[in-house]
């Protein structure tokens, strides 16, 4: 026998090949364990990242739906009390037709008159009528309640002035209030002075004493009350919590504000929706890892037990004094063992090339 084909033969018998294939199968595995929990990170990390996007999106959502609410309570405020300001300029026309305009109907007695809706809601207009240019400094004269409020106190009577020289002079309507108590307490009553002119000339004012609260309860449909709590500020001082937000009633001559606080949550149904079918979709793929890393490492220990039981089989093959052959049908032969080789004086390789 060759010396070469001693070296193979010797080289058969080295176990140590087989420990250097585990290793090398270790170290691929490892790198496999860390892609695979690279990608686990990354589930991990879409996960977290999907939900701080989605508590921002809620957060700015909540803010947006405030801000419109905001703007369609104060539209709509200011949409009323400017139909009441065009219901109180048609009074004062039809006060200047009469031949007593003091006569003319008013809260006070009923009237058909097809109005908007603060002056046909029961409650919301205190009093009204009207007041002559000649009669606005005069003693007793005005609605019922007007004389009542300007003597209750001092500021009342400087308000109540001011608006009506402020609607005279600026041609416009003009508020006042709210109105103080004896005591100085405040209620909810703001008068209206809506001034009228014939051929520029300056006859009156029509006067009328409207309950915020009750025009608020009037003009806030049920459904925003449903989940919303409306309020009456006096002062903007008042601490404002956070699931609330203010609306200036802008109503010339006054410094009013609406609190509107959100009682019941709004669900964000769409992002949550959005949230779980992505939450789902990245469970399969978690799950989808889990089982990829399972038949991975099944494989590998199939693999190595394979190359274990080869390995061992080749060994025990080569250590037997007996020769070994086997052939196919033709004769040709495909495998020979170290001891055959050793009785014929050829090597595997030779003998398996033979026919």
């Amino acid at each position: 026998m060759t010396p070469t084909a001693a070296a193979a033969a010797d080289h058969t018998l080295d176990f140590a090949l087989l420990q250097q294939s585990a290793v090398r199968h270790g170290a691929r595995n490892r790198l496999a364990l860390w892609w695979l929990l690279g990608l686990l990170a990354l589930l991990v990390g879409s996960v977290v990242t999907l939900l701080l996007y989605l508590n921002n999106f809620e957060s700015e959502e909540a803010s947006r739906r405030r801000a419109a609410d905001a703007q369609w309570l104060e539209q709509s405020v200011q949409f009323h009390f400017r139909r009441l300001e065009d219901d109180l300029l048609a009074l004062a026309r039809l006060a200047m037709q009469q031949p007593n305009p003091a006569n003319v109907p008013g809260t006070d007695t009923s009237t058909d008159l097809k109005a908007g809706l603060l002056w046909r809601e029961p409650g919301v207009i205190l009093s009204s009528g009207w007041m002559a240019a000649n009669q606005m400094n005069a003693q007793g004269t005005g609605p019922k309640r007007w004389q009542q409020d300007w003597q209750a106190h001092t500021d009342n009577a400087q308000t109540l002035a001011l608006m009506q020289s402020t609607s005279q002079g600026l041609r416009r309507a003009a508020y006042a209030g709210l109105m103080l108590q004896k005591h100085g307490a405040s209620t909810d009553v703001i008068w209206l002075a809506v001034p009228f002119f014939d051929r520029g000339q300056f006859t009156g004012n029509y006067l009328a004493a409207v309950s915020v609260e009750r025009a608020l309860a009037a003009l806030v449909p049920g459904w925003f009350t449903q989940d919303h709590r409306v309020q009456l500020l006096i002062n903007e001082a008042v601490v404002q919590p956070e699931t609330a937000y203010r609306v200036g009633l802008n109503l010339p001559g006054t410094d009013l504000f609406v609190q509107v606080e959100l009682t019941q949550a709004q669900p964000t149904t769409v992002p949550r929706m959005f949230f779980w079918v992505a939450l789902l979709f990245l469970s399969g793929m978690l799950i989808s890892l889990y089982a990829l890393r399972r038949d991975f490492v099944k494989r590998q220990q199939v693999q190595a037990l394979l190359q274990t039981q080869v390995a061992l089989r080749t060994a025990m093959e080569n250590s037997v004094t007996i020769g070994l052959r086997a052939w196919d049908m033709s004769g040709k032969i495909l495998y020979v063992n170290d001891a055959f080789c050793r009785l014929v004086g050829y090597s595997a390789g030779e003998r398996c090339a033979d026919p």
